[in-house]
């Protein structure tokens, strides 16, 4: 063949922070020391690596032989690596300041273990914003990778994408290269052969795009007509990567052009059925002999060696996207997952409100930990994603507080201390109220119900309060589909473990079909497996976020099942609406006092009206200790009696739904026939309750004052994974009950407790127990 085409081949490696050592270790095992064991036996084969520094802590502590593997492979010339975010944060979404010292601890990590500076990074998740260009340029960063949909979204077509890009920002400069999507659904799900056939399309394409664009320059030259008169003007095609072969210094680049594939390394090994695929039936192996025998035509390079050999296309201005999936779960933009999920911006805003305490603080381990706390995976969800996941959620959390207690340990040299704050801490234009002690965070929501939507423990560095919301997913409407149930259902009923496919968006003919007689690998976008029968039974959902001391004004004969699967009545509007608050500095103890008027409607939407009933609630946080004082108050203002149900929500998120051994409930004076967190039940005349978990060391006691009815019941939520659909359990909801009954005038009174204490030792180890799904624990993110 008398063309070129260059291909740069690059891997991304990443566990996120707070994952199970043990899915370390597999993924190690299936995917990052088989792929580099193979890559080595082709020292011809350029590529070009990404390690997060989460995944290299754990090599360096636990599978150094890796490490060593790497240093040889770039000692040789024959692996490239590229920094990056060292803990793999979304970079837009984190301030300035922290975008330079993830990049610098990442550049200095690499340059001790491996003795290189790299030249290019890694953008986690692909997700681009314009003004990233100067910040990444002034880190010493000389281009990124991104996805070609990036591209495709100012115009550009695929026959424009053949090298790389520079872009700006207050005219500091970047390259960007684009990874192109045929590629990453090619690699590794269909046969060598058909990848080096699509390289071969290329190259062809592109001869004839040349010969083309020849003959027509030239007959433009002989009707004597400017070239550059119509339509898009030289400078203009240029930075919209139109019309950029016209530039004399990439003549050589039409001759050889550039295809980039650079994905996620686990997908060689540790994604479903790729270990098979890629290892077991040689893939790889394939792959990189047919490379080397076709080495006349496909040059394996590095991305710093092509920037060296070739200049770029064009000048071009990117706008926010990421690669094509993360847009479609997004809804078009990152960012939209801090308003689609809320626990999501409160993560991220606690980020930040820490961070000025540890900024205050001047304290370099906290300042560690708030960079740990940045790990993307937490904070979204997709295919991928770990919002859905508690331990990655809880680990953020951990992060979090410990460098809070951290920063504290500076700000306040006395042992014990009471602080409060009115801060609008999720950005909304409403104040929340912040109030802490040694041992305690809450963090109460007047305009969402009065409610504590945080409860921090800091002595097990535990967001007590760590839950999730159950909302409707997009992809649950397949469930129902798969069950038989949806609207226009066409699938029957799928068995446990069972795989189905369906069409990849924004994959251009049949790339991804497999030859025949061959068995097909599907990529993790296709598949839809059922981790457990009847999961469409669980598919209901939260109008709001799951907190404490949400207030219901119930129907006598509303029972629990109704209210757990949210199809209830409410007799009052308190549950959502806004609370007026007011608090007090008293001597030792700071109180924050929550108050809302409103009307109880009897019997329906067409019911009768009653009140005005006044309810308030008193939180009273002590200086020292880990108990927190609630008192209620009912006063009936109108002048005809009132009757009523008033539950109380409380949501506790321990981690441990199945296994008893992991977290239990208790019942002074009882014994429960189902103890385990993920139970359900009624039980009368409760005077308290208790929660208790080996796993993070820690009990609490919630004691309800007059005695009350209890329901208990999980919140577990339904949700897609790169294994399949699975029910995982979030946490656990109390709701304890009292038939309220008042004159005109009349008030009523109770006052409740929470206490938090450790236990001392705990008892397990997360990876021991059935922490929050039913089914076997498998991530690879």
């Amino acid at each position: 063949m008398d063309r070129k085409i260059n291909l740069c081949l690059g891997f991304h490696n990443h566990q996120p922070v707070g994952n199970f050592d043990f899915v370390f270790e597999e993924v190690y095992q299936k995917a990052y020391r088989p792929l580099l064991e193979v890559l080595l036996r082709h020292p011809a084969i350029k590529v070009t690596f990404h390690y997060t520094g989460v995944l290299l802590d754990w090599l360096q502590a636990k599978r150094p032989e890796l490490l060593d593997m790497i240093r040889e492979g770039a000692q040789k010339g024959q692996i490239e690596l590229k920094t990056g975010g060292y803990y793999e944060p979304i970079h837009p979404i984190i301030p300035d300041d922290d975008k330079r010292e993830q990049i610098w601890r990442m550049n200095e990590t690499l340059g001790q273990l491996f003795g290189v500076r790299p030249r290019g990074m890694w953008l986690a998740e692909r997700v681009w914003e314009p003004h990233l260009a100067k910040i990444l340029a002034e880190c010493g960063v000389e281009y990124v990778v991104v996805d070609d949909h990036h591209f495709k979204l100012v115009g550009l077509k695929d026959e424009d994408l053949r090298g790389y890009y520079i872009t700006e920002e207050q005219g500091v400069t970047l390259k960007v290269f684009p990874i192109d999507m045929k590629l990453r659904y090619l690699v590794p799900f269909q046969s060598p052969a058909e990848t080096l056939a699509y390289l071969r399309r290329v190259v062809q394409e592109t001869v004839e795009g040349n010969a083309c664009s020849e003959n027509q320059e030239g007959r433009k030259r002989e009707n004597g007509e400017d070239s550059e008169s119509e339509g898009w003007g030289k400078e203009d095609r240029a930075v919209r990567g139109a019309g950029t072969r016209g530039l004399a210094s990439v003549e050589s680049l039409e001759r050889e052009p550039l295809l980039v594939l650079d994905d996620d390394g686990e997908k060689l090994g540790a994604w479903p059925g790729t270990y098979e695929q890629v290892y077991e039936r040689g893939w790889l192996e394939e792959f990189l002999s047919l490379l080397e025998r076709e080495s006349t035509w496909i040059r394996t390079v590095h991305f710093s060696e092509y920037l060296d050999r070739c200049p770029p296309l064009g000048r071009i201005y990117l706008p926010n996207a990421a690669y094509a999936e993360m847009l479609e779960w997004s809804g078009g933009f990152w960012r939209n997952f801090l308003i689609k999920y809320p626990e999501s911006n409160n993560m991220h805003k606690k980020m930040l409100y820490v961070r000025d305490k540890v900024r205050r603080a001047g304290d370099k381990e906290a300042y560690r930990e708030l960079l740990s706390a940045q790990c993307n995976d937490a904070y979204w969800h997709g295919v991928f994603g770990g919002l859905y996941l508690p331990h990655l959620r809880s680990a953020i959390f951990r992060h979090l507080i410990r460098a809070e207690v951290l920063a504290e340990k500076k700000l306040h040299q006395e042992k014990n201390f009471l602080f409060q704050e009115v801060v609008d801490l999720d950005r909304d234009g409403r104040p929340e109220v912040v109030i802490s002690n040694a041992c305690l965070n809450l963090y109460l929501d007047p305009a969402e119900g009065g409610t504590i939507f945080e409860i921090d423990y800091k002595p097990a560095l535990h967001n007590l309060t760590d839950t999730l919301a159950r909302r409707r997913e997009a992809y649950h409407q397949k469930l129902l589909q798969l069950a038989g149930e949806g609207e226009g259902a066409e699938v029957e009923g799928a068995e446990v473990g069972t795989e189905t496919t369906e069409g990849e968006s924004g994959q251009e003919g049949k790339e991804g079909q497999a030859s025949e007689g061959k068995e097909q690998v599907r990529t993790i976008h296709e598949i839809i497996t059922v981790k457990e029968a009847g999961l469409d039974k669980f598919l209901f959902y939260d109008q709001c976020r799951n907190v404490c001391l949400r207030d219901h004004f119930l129907a006598p004969e509303t029972g629990w099942e109704q209210f757990w699967r949210r199809a209830h009545h409410e007799e009052g509007a308190f549950w959502q609406k806004e609370y007026d608050f007011y608090i007090h500095e008293l001597d030792r103890e700071v109180v924050v006092s929550l108050s809302r008027e409103g009307f109880l409607k009897k019997g329906g939407l067409e019911g009768e009206v009653c009140g005005p009933l006044l309810i308030t609630k008193k939180i009273r946080l002590p200086e020292d200790g880990s108990a927190v004082h609630l008192e209620y108050e009912l006063h009936n203002r109108s002048q005809r009696f009132l009757d009523t149900i008033l539950g109380v929500e409380f949501h506790f998120a321990l981690l441990s739904g199945y296994d008893v051994g992991g977290g239990a409930y208790f019942l002074p004076g009882r014994e429960l026939e189902e103890r385990q967190l993920a139970s359900q039940g009624v039980e009368q005349e409760v005077e308290a309750v208790g929660v208790r978990s080996e796993l993070l060391g820690l009990e609490l006691e919630l004691y309800l004052g007059q005695r009350a009815e209890l329901w208990r019941f999980p919140i577990e939520t339904v949700s897609q994974s790169e294994a399949g659909f699975e029910r995982v359990y979030q946490s656990s909801c109390l709701v304890p009950r009292w038939k309220i009954e008042l004159k005109p005038q009349e008030l009523w009174r109770n006052q409740m407790r929470l206490e938090i204490k450790a236990l001392g030792e705990t008892g397990s180890k997360i990876s021991d127990l059935k922490v929050w799904t039913l089914s076997e624990s498998r991530r690879r993110i």
